[in-house]
This record gives structure tokens, sequence and C-alpha cells, in this order.
């Protein structure tokens, strides 16, 4: 603004009439006014140019990944309000009829060392501005390093009052990427990871233990337990019994293995349904025997008690196990027992447990 208003100054100074004359002629105040007035102009014509285009800029952050919803499995689901589920890669439940071609080799669907084809769901957020001013109304158009190995909810998507529109991407597998977005000529990449997926849902959590006879005040009582549990343990005589079909227990050598043929054992083992929670039996690339890969997740609240970690892995089966369902193993604990160590910390409602659960990875059959 000085120099503007140095220039000027010259312009008086080596005009010879109009705005010379006149200054010549008024007193200096007129002078300091004709002065004062242009300053203010150029004030006004500064403070105009700023809210001029100073560039856009795009902004990409990612929100949360999550097990997004599996509309084909809500018949399968037991007492819960939501419908989201995991698609195990050969449960047939697919997301887009699109993807039937979609690439589940262990190349692109590694958790650790080995494959995870459960799918996932990624909501990031892309804000437009014009310097500090948000774009409403933007035409964004986004795109991803996976391809056609990634599915996105509206391609283009139209930003809001605020310059912000949320994307959805689907994929499957634990990966990082980059998540592009364009608008104006002005294109941000943005480089993204799954890391642990939250799913839309609480599950309904059930439990069930290793009965153990000193803690029973008589045979008969043991004897339904054993039956409701499967197994159950005489500390009394150093004896293992399981259910009978017939209706009795008898004595075996150890416990019971679970469905996929490990031990049960505490603050680790959990029965799932497995196209919620993977637990599946194939064979994997290099391999020609087939493996479990068992789904290992987070149940909220758990890692309240000392020991406890909150990790499960998904072991087992039942066939009262089904959709949003885990059944957890807590070894000799009674339910009296597990409810005073974690009743404060895993959600209850109406005196059910429905905490929150977060896929972690994938594990294969290593006990």
């Amino acid at each position: 603004m000085k120099r503007i208003l140095a220039i000027f100054m010259c312009v008086l100074m080596f005009t010879g009439s109009g705005i010379m004359a006149h200054a010549e002629q008024g007193s200096s105040s007129d002078q300091n006014n004709i002065i004062e007035n242009f300053e203010k102009e150029v004030s006004d014509y500064e403070l105009e140019t700023s809210t001029i285009n100073r560039g856009l800029s795009i902004t990409i952050s990612k929100v949360e990944t999550k097990i997004p919803q599996n509309i084909l499995g809500v018949s399968r689901q037991i007492p819960s309000t939501a419908s989201n589920a995991c698609y195990d890669y050969d449960s047939g439940l697919r997301p887009h009829s699109g993807w039937t071609g979609i690439d589940y080799s262990d190349s692109t669907g590694h958790a650790g060392t080995e494959a995870d084809r459960v799918l996932r769901q990624m909501r990031i957020l892309v804000t437009i501005k014009n310097g500090t001013t948000p774009v409403a109304g933007a035409n964004v158009t986004l795109s991803t390093s996976l391809g056609s190995d990634a599915y996105i909810y509206k391609a283009t998507s139209t930003t809001n009052s605020s310059g912000q529109l949320y994307a959805y991407i689907e994929f499957y597998g634990k990966k990082s990427f980059t998540v592009t977005a364009s608008f104006g000529g002005t294109t941000k990449s943005q480089a993204v990871s799954s890391g642990t997926a939250i799913y839309g849902n609480k599950f309904f959590m059930t439990i069930y233990n290793f009965p153990l006879r000193s803690k029973f005040s008589t045979w008969s009582k043991f004897e339904e337990a054993v039956q409701i549990n499967g197994t159950g343990y005489d500390d009394t005589t150093d004896q293992w019994y399981r259910y009978n079909t017939n209706g009795s227990i008898i004595a075996v050598s150890g416990p019971n293995n679970t469905s996929s043929g490990t031990t049960p054992t505490e603050y680790r083992t959990i029965a799932v349904d497995s196209p919620y929670i993977t637990r599946r039996q194939y064979v994997s690339t290099g391999l020609t025997n087939s493996v479990y890969h068992r789904g290992r997740v987070i149940i909220e609240g758990l890692s309240s008690v000392s020991g406890d970690t909150g990790y499960r892995t998904a072991e087992d089966a039942g066939g009262a196990i089904n959709g949003y369902h885990i059944d957890l193993f807590v070894g000799f604990m009674t339910v009296s027992e597990f409810y005073s160590a974690y009743s404060s910390s895993v959600p209850i409602s109406g005196g059910y447990y429905f905490p929150q659960v977060s896929y972690y990875s994938t594990l294969v059959n290593t006990y």
C-alpha cells in the first residue's frame, strides 16, 4: 500500500494542473484528506482482493474401518438391532455382484503371515477449501491404488456446505493403499491403512467353561453342568468327564477338543459363527493340506482383568452359535465368578452381555 501511495504522490508532484493545482490552492488539511481517502480506497481494494481465489486445497483423512453390512445375514442374527457382518472368502455373501472376479489370493490379502479374506469398509473424510473458505457443491472424483480390488460408494460425490464429503471404500484383507481425490484441476493423494476393523454391530456374548466338581454341592448338579458345557473335571478324583449322547456323562482321558482340533484355553478360545468371525478350513497357497484360518478379535471390556488381554481366537463352533453370537470360554470359572470379575467392564443390557468386537487379524492352526 505504501508503494502505491508513493507513486500517487509522485503523480501529484509532476502534474501541472488538476489534482495538483487543487492541492496548491487548498489548505494542508485538504491535502491530508485526499491522502486519507486514497489510503482508505487502497485498503478496501486489498481487503477485496484477499477473498479472491488463493488456490484450492484438498485434504483426505481416514475416519474408521468397519466390518460392513451383510444384508443376506440379517435372518441369522440373534438379539441385536443392526446387520453388520464379516464376509468370509467362501461364504457366498458378496457385497457387490460385480466382484465375482476380485483377487482373494494371498498376494493381496495378508495379515501377518496368513491370508485375511475378511471384507472391510473404510470411511474417509474429504475436505475442499479455497484458501480458508470451504467449497460447497464441489464434484469430487475418488480413486484408490487398489484399482478393481476395491469398491468406492459413489466414486464422484458432492461436498456439503462445509466443503466436506464422506466416502466409503470396501476391500478384502488388511491393507495399506493410497486414496486420490480430484477437483477443479487439483489432485491430492493420501496413504491410508485399514488397521483394526470394528464391527458396526455389537455381539451377543455367552460363556462356557469346564465345570469343576469342588464348586458344586451335589454330583447331580456337576453332572448337569457337564452336559451343558460338554466337558467337566472332577478335581477330587483327578478325572475328566464328558457328555454322552444317551443323557449321561462318561469318564474320559481329557477335555473335549474344539471343532477345529484345539484344546479350549482360557483367555484365548471363543466359539463363533464363521461367516461373522472367520473360522474356515481351506488350502492356503503353496500348501497341500487344508488348515484353519481363525479370526482373532478384541472383545470390549475383557482386558480389565489381570492376565486378560482382551484378544480371542475363533477356534470353536456350536449349533446354537449363530449370527452375532460369541461363546466365550472361561476355563474353570463359574458364571457368577465371571460376572463378579467382568461385570463392571463388559457392556451388559437386560442381564445379557453385548460387547463391541474389533477384528484384529487371521491366524493359522499352530496350536
